[in-house]
This record gives C-alpha cells, sequence and structure tokens, in this order.
C-alpha cells in the first residue's frame, strides 16, 4: 500500500492492475482518455471526499477495459446537481469512448466508481 500526500492530504490507496502488458495494445487516444478520466477521479477524492483510502482496480482484457474506484469518503448524493466540471468531463469522456458509468454513493458512505470501456 502507498500514500499520495496532497497538501495537508494523506490518500492512503491500494493499485491493483490487471493485465498491465496488454496497455501497449491499447489504442493511443483511448489510453489518453482513461488516463484522463482516471486522474479526474483522483483529483474529485483529494480535493471532495475527503477519504483517507481509495481502492484502484484497472483490469484491462482482449476487449475491454475495466475500471473500478472505491474511497471511504464522505459520499454525496448522486441524484443532486453538482455544479463543478469534473463528474461532467468524466462522463463525458466516458460517453466519448462509448463506455458506461456507474457511481454509487451516498452521504457518509463514501462512493464507488465503475466504468467499462469496450476496445
Amino acid at each position: 500500500m502507498a500514500a499520495i500526500l496532497f497538501a495537508p492530504v494523506q490518500l492512503k490507496y491500494n493499485l491493483n492492475i490487471i493485465n498491465e502488458s496488454m496497455w501497449n495494445n491499447v489504442n493511443e487516444v483511448i489510453q489518453k482518455h482513461v488516463f484522463l478520466i482516471y486522474k479526474e477521479i483522483l483529483v474529485n477524492i483529494i480535493r471532495h471526499a475527503k477519504a483517507s483510502f481509495v481502492l484502484i482496480d484497472i483490469e484491462i482484457q482482449k476487449n475491454r477495459i475495466t475500471l473500478l474506484i472505491k474511497d471511504n469518503g464522505v459520499g454525496f448524493d448522486t441524484t443532486e446537481k453538482k455544479k463543478g466540471y469534473g463528474l461532467h468531463s468524466i462522463r463525458r469522456r466516458v460517453e466519448r469512448l462509448q463506455g458506461s458509468i456507474s457511481i454509487i454513493s451516498s452521504k457518509n458512505r463514501g462512493c464507488n466508481i465503475s466504468i467499462l470501456i469496450d476496445l
């Protein structure tokens, strides 16, 4: 387990990448969008979730990339309209890749994000 130090926040995380060697077979445009989605999710966790731990699973298969990200932060009401650009940007990138996203969260219960992108 490692830790990210950001401002006064220390976030511990567990990163699992399954079939990492297959990443080089993924189209560069898809690689770029997946990286930016991943980055935006982590930035949101650091800025807003007040989480102390995040679990990140990335699985690369011949025909699909799966990202599962779970944090133990403050969570949020997924039915409320958000003012920020973060979640909107993530959803837009996933749509561009013709993928699907599921966000399960509620106040004081953390957040689980699941993204599937067909290759």
